[in-house]
């Protein structure tokens, strides 16, 4: 048991918390993990019955507030590593762009080097002896 569960929860989630909290898992459900689709499964649906595949019929006025602080505890952790997944993604992609030695400093530079040869090569060329 973590001490997370050993913790009994002694606040009440305010009405704002529990609109806030549906509103993210409304927003969310297409990508929620497995974890937290079974919790609501197991918590929010009504008559028991759920079939896999049907929509949760999510009602966070229906929860006991220590399922409330679960489901937010678990809606958090699967925030804060989809950010830190998509930071480190984010910074191989710069690492990858970093040692490929392109960027668009160095891209616009050597257009600017590439056209004044050309534009000199024509001037030069333009002049017949």
């Amino acid at each position: 048991m973590s001490k997370a569960e050993e913790e009994p929860i002694r606040e009440i989630m305010t009405d704002e918390e529990m609109n806030n909290l549906a509103t993210e898992l409304v927003s969310l459900l297409e990508e929620l993990p497995e974890n937290i689709s079974n919790y609501l499964k197991e918590h929010c649906s009504s008559g028991g019955g759920q079939m896999d595949g049907e929509p949760i019929d999510i009602n966070v006025d229906a929860l006991s507030n220590e399922s409330l602080y679960k489901l937010r505890k678990l809606l958090d952790d699967y925030l804060l590593e989809k950010q830190a997944k998509q930071t480190k993604a984010e910074s191989r992609e710069k690492e990858l762009l970093d040692e490929s030695g392109f960027s668009n400093l160095s891209i616009q530079s050597s257009k600017g080097n590439f056209t004044d040869k050309i534009m000199t090569k024509t001037d030069i060329s333009s002049f017949s002896c």
